[in-house]
This record gives structure tokens, C-alpha cells and sequence, in this order.
């Protein structure tokens, strides 16, 4: 499989020091030719000091900070839970989304919290980012790719996630769908070669739930027996996601991360978009990905004015889900302050629930969600 050599290539680079030293220099410059005011001021990544550096040692900018491994000390400190999440997120959403870069370890033991150094007069937390040895460049067409198929999954535009699915070598794109959009995906009752019996209800309702458990059996095997089309890119953009929701609950999901994830996949997206619109020798082919391509001025026009129109949509789309997640949880808390029980349940608990429960149910086995943020 793919998989396991990019993984082990992967690996090996993270035993480099002079590569880790030059990934942290690029995920600065990245924050600071890219990155919104708020990123730049949420996010330090340490210097590294070249002249004590080789491939078998690093030598970097000593930063004293309090680790995310340490919840509880960071809110004795004063830290809001809520401020921490929103930077941690929208950095990993930028690096996914509009760099290409990735970290590939977040882990809360690779993130320090401290003060912003020019702040003197309130509390501003700045995330300091460790460990840069493990990172993916994404290709430019994947990364369009991927924020398209969020686009997708939040218009509910199921032509164009089988498009994406399809291209990536995954027969079933309701299968694929499920893992980004987390909605199960339709089943068409029964395999063939099963007739439900008409003598007794109860056993053809068994009929049935085990014809759907082994039609969605069949499906994911069918979708992962071959996975040579999927993008290298796509194991270790999953694996930051899954860290990062990981981080999040752990500190009582103070943020929404599918907001945040949306919101940067629209702006990656549209910078995409608008650069391919204004550049006369790079175009996009679903086809024939990134190619030279030549344009007239009014076609230019309209690249932009398309860009524009999928970036409002796609921000429209994601409004409208942040309204329904906030009312869903505003429900839940009245519900816990009429009952007297602790609101635990938000949008985000329900949402993973849902997927996981439904997954375990057809699939017929118990799914270890470590896994996820191992």
C-alpha cells in the first residue's frame, strides 16, 4: 500500500534535524507572509539557531510556557479554554488550507501556552508550536480538492463529492462522505440474493438490519481494497484533524472546530480560485489538474467572479450550520438547567457520536476512537 511508504519516508525525514529546523522556519514565514493579524499574534514558533545545528542535533530558542498536556494548571493560571482552542485551530486550518504545510504531530505535549510577550496590560495567550520534524507538503491539487469537497459536504452537493471521491480512487463516495460530512450514507435495504421472509415480522426485521449491516460490510471493503489512487497527503491531514478534535474535547470543546475548518477551507479555496483566475500560465483541469492555459481578459472576469460567488456560497452554507449547531446546543442547555443535569452534550459530542454509533452498528464491531489520536 502507499500508505505505509509515505508514512515510513515520513518517518525517517522526522530523524533529520536540519530538515525539522528548515519545516519550523517555513511554518513561520508561512504566519507571517500569510497568516491574519490574530494568527500572527496567537502563534511563535522558536527560532532555530543554524550554527549549532546539524542533522543529528537541534538547537533552538529556549521558550518557557505551560503544555497543553496540562489542562488543569492552565486554568489555574487563567487561561481561557475558549481563546487557547480558537488559535490552535485556526493555525492547523491555515496550515491545511491555505499553506499546504502541515504539522503532522499536534499533540498537546507539542504546544506550550504563554503570555504574548508585547502584551503587559491583560492576559493574551500565545501558542508556541514544538516538534516540527513530522510534516506533509500538500500538492496544490489536492488542497484545492480537499476544500472543494468541503464545499461540497456543506452544500449538500453530492455530484461534486463523487467527482472528488472518484478521482481519488474511491469506488463508494457515500462511504467517503460519511468520514468528512458524518452523515451515514444511504443503504439500499438488502444484498442481492436475500428475500425477507413473510411469515413473522420480527424475524424480517432481522432480515433486514442484517442485510444493511452486510451491504455496508461489502461497500467499505470494496472502497479500501485499493487505495493506490488516494493522495499520499490525505493520512496525515487526517490524523492532524483527529489530534486536533482530540485537543479539543479534552479541554471541554470550547470551540467549533467545523466552523473554523469551513471557514479556512472557503478562504483557501477562494485564494485558490482568484489565483488561478488572475495567473495567465497556471489554470485547474479536473482532468488534467494544475496545467499552463491561456486566457482572455473577459474569461479572467468571470474566473473571479465565479471565485467570489463559490466563497459566498460556501460562507452562507456555513453560517447557516453554525445557526443550527447553536441552536441545538442552546436546546440542550435549557434542557440540562430545567433537569438540573451539567450540559455535556454539544453539537460536536452528538455529531462524533452519531458517526461512531452508526459506523459500530453496520459495520459490526467496536470502534477504539484512541486510534483516531494515536
Amino acid at each position: 500500500m502507499w500508505s505505509v511508504n509515505e508514512v515510513e519516508e515520513r518517518l525517517r525525514e522526522e530523524l533529520d534535524f536540519e530538515r525539522e529546523g528548515n519545516n519550523s522556519e517555513l511554518a513561520s514565514r508561512d504566519l507571517s507572509t500569510l497568516g491574519d493579524r490574530q494568527l500572527r499574534r496567537g502563534v511563535y514558533i522558536p527560532r532555530v539557531f543554524w550554527n549549532e545545528t546539524a542533522k543529528e542535533v537541534l538547537t533552538t530558542e529556549w521558550v518557557d510556557g505551560t503544555s497543553l498536556v496540562h489542562p488543569q494548571q492552565l486554568t489555574s493560571e487563567g487561561w481561557s479554554n475558549k481563546d487557547i482552542m480558537q488559535r490552535m485551530v485556526s493555525l492547523f486550518a491555515f496550515q491545511i488550507f491555505v499553506t499546504g504545510n502541515v504539522h503532522g504531530d499536534p499533540h498537546p505535549g507539542n504546544i506550550l501556552v504563554r503570555q504574548h510577550p508585547e502584551n503587559h496590560r491583560w492576559k493574551e495567550p500565545q501558542l508556541v508550536l514544538l516538534d516540527h520534524g513530522l510534516y506533509v507538503r500538500e500538492s496544490r491539487a489536492f488542497r484545492r480538492q480537499y476544500a472543494e469537497f468541503w464545499r461540497a459536504a456543506m452544500l449538500n452537493d453530492k455530484r461534486s463529492m463523487k467527482r472528488i471521491a472518484h478521482s481519488w480512487g474511491m469506488a463508494d463516495a457515500g462511504i467517503f462522505s460519511t468520514m468528512v460530512s458524518l452523515k451515514p450514507p444511504q443503504l439500499h435495504g438488502r444484498m442481492p440474493g436475500h428475500h425477507k421472509s413473510a411469515t413473522k415480522d420480527q424475524e424480517s426485521n432481522a432480515r433486514t438490519h442484517y442485510d444493511k449491516q452486510m451491504e455496508l460490510k461489502a461497500r467499505a471493503v470494496a472502497a479500501l481494497r485499493d487505495s493506490r489512487g488516494l493522495p499520499p497527503e490525505l493520512v496525515f491531514v487526517t490524523r492532524n484533524m483527529n489530534i486536533v478534535r482530540s485537543n479539543n474535547q479534552s479541554l471541554g470543546i470550547p470551540v467549533n472546530r467545523v466552523q473554523i475548518l469551513g471557514q479556512y477551507a472557503a478562504l483557501g479555496l477562494r485564494l485558490m480560485l482568484l489565483d488561478e483566475a488572475i495567473s495567465p500560465a497556471r489554470r485547474y483541469s479536473q482532468v488534467h489538474g494544475v496545467a499552463p492555459h491561456r486566457d482572455t481578459i473577459l474569461s479572467r472576469i468571470a474566473g473571479i467572479v465565479s471565485a467570489e460567488w463559490s466563497y459566498v456560497t460556501f460562507r452562507i452554507a456555513l453560517w447557516v450550520a453554525n445557526v443550527g449547531m447553536t441552536a441545538f446546543n442552546l436546546w440542550g442547555r435549557l434542557q440540562a438547567l430545567i433537569s438540573g443535569q451539567p450540559f455535556t452534550r454539544n453539537a460536536d459530542v452528538v455529531l462524533d457520536e452519531a458517526l461512531r454509533k452508526a459506523l459500530e452498528k453496520r459495520l459490526g464491531y467496536t470502534i477504539d476512537t484512541s486510534l483516531l489520536t494515536a
